[in-house]
């Protein structure tokens, strides 16, 4: 069962970033349509995009260390909040 959730997850994190990268072209699109300096929106474009990537590498890293967690300390249930 754990499986299945850390798989959607993992499916869940990488839709959301999907999404990001959709509206970072939409906006680098628009910028460039309204006559922003190409080099400028590129630039913007290829931070902005350096960061969704570093996020979501880091959000399925985490995913995966959970996962590895619940492995080797046989956990289950919810933590307590």
């Amino acid at each position: 069962m754990a499986d299945t959730e850390d798989l959607h997850i993992e499916r869940l994190v990488l839709a959301a970033y999907d999404e990001r990268v959709k509206e970072l072209f939409k906006v680098f699109a628009e910028g460039l349509a309204q006559g922003e300096p190409e080099r400028a929106s590129q630039d913007r474009f290829r931070r902005a995009l350096r960061f969704a990537m570093r996020a979501r590498n880091l959000a399925l890293q985490a995913v995966q260390a959970e996962k590895s967690g619940e492995a080797a300390t046989g956990l289950t249930a919810e933590p307590a909040g």
